[in-house]
Order: structure tokens, then C-alpha cells, then sequence
């Protein structure tokens, strides 16, 4: 059998077919598919504890959704590791790790106004809460748009349909996120030149010892790594 023969191959199995045929065109690996699941599990504990400990509630539903997310994703490939011709851990990888940096970014949006607030909010050109409105607003449209593109192409796929067109969906969603992120960038650079040009002693002087802190700078740090993380991922 041809590589090309089927793109659908539900005859299909690891001893009889080549593994060319396969959803993937090449089994996914076990140990590089066991340590990011290892990683985002753990993850979901600390984002749990922490939740937990400081009562953020609101910064956990996406955190904890995305992590979830990833999970199911990460098993649905090791499922695939034993199967590769198998459909639905094709397709529940595929749904999952499509959407689970919408969720992350939606923690990210989320920090950005409690920045704003820390440094002072009369130095943004926006309003701390409009930042959240905004941005978890499109985060919404672009997750309905790969959620229904996900979902339509799992129904074409079960029914020997092609699903491209619920493929064409989830790009046009993860096309909305990247522009979403990339409006969020434009916005976080324009706000930390505002900041950089103000004098000091125009900032928030309740949160001073906070900014100072090495663990205020290490976060905003890692969110700068992680928005762009997620940017490269989405492109």
C-alpha cells in the first residue's frame, strides 16, 4: 500500500499497513510525548495550590483549562504511540493542543491589567479593566471558532468525511489569536514605553517594594517568554 493510497485509514492498523498511511505519516514518540504530559500535569497541581493559597480564581479557570487541555492532548498522542491509525486520539490531540494556548493566553490577558495596576494605571492610555474586556473578549471568539472547527471536523472525520472544512475553521481561529496576541504585544510595548518614560516617583507608591522585588521582574519576564511562546505557537 502507497504512503498516498488513503488519508483515512480505518482499515488500518500498526501490523498490516505502513506506517506512512498513518494519521501522523510517522508514530509519535513515547518518551517525547510522557515528559511534556509530566510537565503540564505538574503544572496543573502548582496553578492548583496557588489557586488555593492566593484565592485566584479567575486566573485559574484558564490556567487550569489550558493545562487540562494539554493533558488530553498529550495523552491522546500517547494513545496515537500505540495506534497511530487510530482516529480518535488522532483527533483529540489535535482538538486539545489547538486549544489549550487560547486558554493560556487568557491568563495572560488577565495579568497584564493587574501590571497596569502595580505600575499605575494613569500611565496606560487604557483602562486596567478594558485591558481584560478586550483581549479575553477576542480570546472567547477565537476558542468558539476552534472549538466549532474542532468539533465539525471530528463529525466529518467519523462519518468518512474530509474535515477540511472544520480545518479551515481552527486556522481561522488560531489566525484571530495570533492577531489577538500580536494587538496585546503592540499594546504592552506602547504601555511599557509610558512607563519607561515617566519618572519613578510617578509610579503606584503602595506597590513600590513589590516592583522592586526579584519576583515581580522574574514574572514579567516569563510572560514576556511566554506570550511569545504562545505567538510562535499559534503561527
Amino acid at each position: 500500500m502507497a504512503a498516498n493510497e488513503t488519508r483515512f485509514p480505518y482499515e488500518c492498523n500498526i501490523d498490516i499497513c505502513p506506517i506512512e498511511a498513518s494519521f501522523y505519516e510517522y508514530r509519535p514518540s513515547l518518551a517525547l510525548n510522557a515528559i511534556p504530559l509530566a510537565i503540564f500535569a505538574a503544572s496543573f497541581l502548582v496553578f492548583a495550590a496557588q489557586c488555593l493559597w492566593y484565592r485566584t480564581w479567575t486566573f485559574w479557570i484558564a490556567m487550569g483549562f489550558g493545562n487540562v487541555a494539554e493533558i488530553l492532548g498529550y495523552v491522546g498522542r500517547l494513545l496515537s504511540w500505540r495506534d497511530p491509525f487510530e482516529m480518535n486520539p488522532f483527533l483529540i490531540q489535535i482538538i486539545c493542543l489547538t486549544l489549550a494556548p487560547a486558554f493560556f493566553a487568557a491568563g495572560i490577558y488577565l495579568s497584564l491589567s493587574r501590571i497596569v495596576i502595580i505600575f499605575g494605571p494613569h500611565l496606560s492610555r487604557i483602562k486596567p479593566k478594558n485591558y481584560t474586556r478586550l483581549f479575553v473578549a477576542c480570546d472567547i471568539v477565537s476558542l468558539v471558532l476552534q472549538g466549532a472547527g474542532g468539533g465539525i471536523a471530528s463529525v466529518d472525520s467519523q462519518a468518512y468525511r474530509s474535515p477540511q472544512k472544520g480545518t479551515n475553521i481552527m486556522v481561522a481561529g488560531l489566525a484571530f489569536q495570533v492577531f489577538t496576541l500580536a494587538l496585546f504585544i503592540s499594546l504592552c510595548v506602547e504601555f511599557g514605553v509610558r512607563v519607561y518614560r515617566a519618572p519613578p516617583e510617578s509610579y503606584a507608591t503602595r506597590f513600590a517594594t513589590l516592583r522592586g522585588s526579584r519576583r515581580f521582574k522574574a514574572f514579567l519576564g516569563v510572560l514576556l517568554l511566554a506570550t511569545l511562546c504562545i505567538e510562535a505557537r499559534s503561527m
